[in-house]
């Protein structure tokens, strides 16, 4: 009797060289996309890195953002202006805080030639209104600033409300690392990690939009939004949070009100927005900028600049700039007598680091003159890498400022480069691209910056050993 077989070997074959052939498609569709999975591992160092720094140094009341040159109790003749928030103030994402728009505020002032000003930052991630209104009027939050003004900026999540545990009383869905569940899953990830990212995040946005309230894991985004903006919800965030804001802010002899600053355009938004009308009853003043902040949205929906990286949504450098813009506007037009007189002349900004990035660089001034700064650092063992893909070490600068040289000096120092950012100013803002200035071999090296535009940080990739001091100066 004849056999037959049931799959050649010719079959088999080309079964096998087809799968490796889309293996190795599906390993350069990878390496040619952008690198979510190393930005999402990089933006969970930032966080962490935040996080551990601000558990140093912040009260336990009330989450007062503490840079350098800025801390609580400094005396002077400036008027002080108080900025409230959650993760847009704290920086979540962020490498560079003088990149939030608190800050970006101060530096708008500062270029309309208003210099008696001192802007504070308080805010953590989460916060809510009934947060923001428990800071202000049960601690002595109010009493260590002593504020001129008070302005509380709203995000869409404001209205949520925790228990007394701290947990929240409408749930909402987390996003879910669905190649995390078995190891043949974790394998794949491992081999195509940009891939699966990508995947992971469009069954994420899908939940999103077309899910359901599940008891476990509470309301899809959407649905949770248009529960905690609802009519009966409304009444107990007004009850809870609203009202007593409005009649601590009304009994105080300090200018205030609330302004939102909105990061997405969505059909949604303005019945969102609806529930600001909250604020307004209970006597607090509202700025709205959504109907202006749609025409930015709409003339840059692709811009790199938008959100803070790849991975994370929180607003970038185009989207703090604009909310500084919108401010100084209403400081201008409505709140003259905070600002004060302009200065006659344009002031020349000192060097000043007030901010770092991994914390853990002990950075400590040896001089700060007119002209040049002096500091010393500990090299970490942990750094920074994209967009790079080198480890490297983050100085932020108070002040964008025009710089000549960099000095790298330390006894194991073998090598170093050094890249820096910069304000664009055809675009009038740090659009966070990393300039390389140059590479040096040696344990004294000078690097000439040829570029004249303003410095926003200096980002030091060395090879020196971990835990070493390494001494940095600038000169202008």
């Amino acid at each position: 009797m004849k056999k037959y077989k049931i799959l050649p070997k010719e079959a088999i074959t080309h079964f096998f060289i087809l799968i490796m052939m889309l293996f190795i498609i599906l390993i350069i569709i990878d390496r040619c996309m952008p690198q979510y999975e190393k930005w999402r591992q990089e933006n969970n160092f930032l966080n962490e890195d935040r996080m551990k720094k601000m558990s140093n140094i912040r009260r336990k009341d009330y989450p007062l953002i503490e840079l350098r040159r800025r801390e609580l109790g400094t005396e002077g003749t400036k008027k002080k202006i108080l900025v409230i928030g959650d993760s847009y103030i704290e920086g979540e994402g962020s490498s560079n805080l003088n990149q939030t728009w608190w800050r970006q505020l101060e530096l708008e002032l500062y270029s309309r030639g208003y210099y008696n000003i001192e802007v504070y930052g308080v805010g953590v991630r989460g916060a809510s209104t009934y947060n923001e209104m428990n800071w202000l009027s049960k601690t002595t939050l109010v009493e260590d600033i002593k504020p001129d003004l008070i302005i509380i900026g709203y995000v869409r999540n404001d209205p949520e409300i925790d228990d007394e545990e701290g947990k929240e009383i409408i749930k909402h869905t987390e996003s879910i690392d669905y190649f995390k569940k078995d190891k043949i899953l974790k394998i794949i990830k491992q081999m195509f990690p940009n891939i699966t990212y990508k995947i992971n995040n469009m069954i994420n946005d899908k939940i999103d939009k077309i899910g359901e309230f599940n008891d476990e894991t509470g309301y899809p985004y959407y649905l949770w939004y248009d529960v905690i903006t609802n009519e009966k919800w409304s009444k107990k965030y007004d009850e809870i949070a609203v009202q007593p804001l409005g009649k601590y802010l009304n009994s105080i002899e300090i200018p205030s009100f609330v302004v939102t600053t909105p990061d997405k355009i969505n059909s949604k938004f303005e019945k969102w927005y609806q529930i600001l009308s909250l604020f307004e009853k209970a006597r607090i003043k509202v700025y709205n900028m959504y109907s202006e902040f749609k025409d930015i949205m709409e003339k840059n929906p692709d811009d790199d600049n938008t959100k803070i990286n790849l991975v994370d949504g929180h607003p970038g450098t185009l989207y703090t700039k604009y909310y500084a813009k919108y401010v100084s506007d209403i400081l201008e037009k409505d709140y003259p007598q905070i600002l004060g007189k302009k200065g006659e002349e344009k002031i020349e900004y000192p060097i000043c680091i007030n901010d770092w990035v991994p914390y853990d660089l002990d950075l400590k001034e040896k001089e700060e003159k007119e002209n040049y700064a002096i500091y010393t650092i500990k090299y970490p063992k942990h750094a920074l890498t994209m967009p790079i893909n080198e480890e490297y070490i983050k100085i932020s600068l108070q002040y964008p400022i025009a710089i000549q040289e960099i000095n790298l000096k330390g006894k194991t120092l073998k090598k170093a480069k050094i890249y820096i950012t910069t304000i664009n100013e055809k675009l009038g803002y740090d659009d966070q691209t990393m300039n390389l200035i140059g590479g040096q071999i040696g344990n004294n090296e000078t690097f000439q910056v040829k570029d004249k535009s303003r410095i926003t940080s200096i980002c030091i990739q060395a090879d020196v050993i971990k835990g070493k001091d390494l001494e940095i100066t600038i000169k202008k």
